[in-house]
């Protein structure tokens, strides 16, 4: 009982060096089956040797060797494998896409975003000031929960006044309950061969709702709602004077009414 296996360099200057664990299935009874100790007299941290193995609890990222991490295989145990990174920039990747959307710079700098994989995830805000092209790279991504502006406004991706977007080569849908507009939008956006699909949300009332800003619906593009909602909308309102401008130049399906609001 207890830890299956414990790594402790007892204060010993230098401290222990870092074993290797390559395979082999730990049982313990503890929060982990490994327990890591460090040395306040080295400061040396003993982490990242675990590169296989098979674990009946999850194992700490730090205990991982580098881009590995502990995985449920669907038997009740963990097993060792390659964090499931979701977005690219420039080489350096995130596992969640709020993550790569937050390290676009505020300045206007135009940065891209590559899709990695399909993935399923959190909804996404576009700031004042960023400048970002989100290509999903022939993936789909699949919004399972909104970008919790607030309460009241569930929404899939929100695109603040000022930013600028593109949406090119891809798929992004939701099925949450939770998302009420797959994008609201008040940016600059264009839309470039994508898929927006919100057919099979049972919640989603509008597929794109344009505030005010810009959406050009370019190259294949379709735009997919539910029977009976909403594709897109141009909402007009003294909030906003300077209105929003739709121009629409796709090959591709729009379904669902196009409403004007004023």
């Amino acid at each position: 009982t207890g830890d299956a296996l414990v790594i402790d360099n007892c204060g010993y200057p230098g401290g222990t060096p870092v074993p290797s664990v390559t395979g082999g299935t730990f049982v313990s009874t503890n929060a982990s089956p490994i327990a890591s100790y460090t040395s306040e007299a080295t400061g040396k941290v003993l982490g990242g040797f675990v590169s296989d193995g098979t674990f009946n609890k999850e194992i700490a990222r730090f205990l991982c060797e580098k881009d590995l991490t502990s995985t449920p295989d669907g038997n009740g145990m963990y097993i060792i494998a390659p964090i499931p990174y979701v977005a690219s920039i420039n080489g350096v990747r995130y596992e969640f896409l709020s993550d790569a959307v937050a390290a676009v710079p505020a300045n206007g700098t135009e940065t891209t975003i590559v899709l990695l994989r399909d993935a399923v995830g959190n909804g996404i805000k576009v700031l004042e000031g960023q400048n970002l092209i989100l290509d999903f790279n022939t993936h789909s991504y699949n919004i399972d929960k909104t970008a919790e502006v607030s309460a009241a406004e569930l929404t899939g991706f929100r695109l603040y006044e000022n930013a600028k977007v593109t949406l090119k080569n891809g798929t992004l849908s939701t099925t949450s309950i939770f998302v009420a507009d797959l994008i609201q939008n008040y940016a600059d956006l264009t839309l470039v061969d994508m898929t927006l699909d919100g057919s099979k949300s049972p919640k989603l009332g509008y597929v794109i709702s344009n505030i005010t800003g810009r959406c050009d619906v370019l190259g294949n593009t379709s735009i997919l709602a539910k029977k009976g909602k909403i594709a897109f909308d141009l909402c007009a309102s003294s909030y906003y004077p300077a209105g929003v401008i739709i121009n629409i130049d796709t090959t591709g399906t729009i379904t669902g009414s196009i409403d004007y609001e004023l």
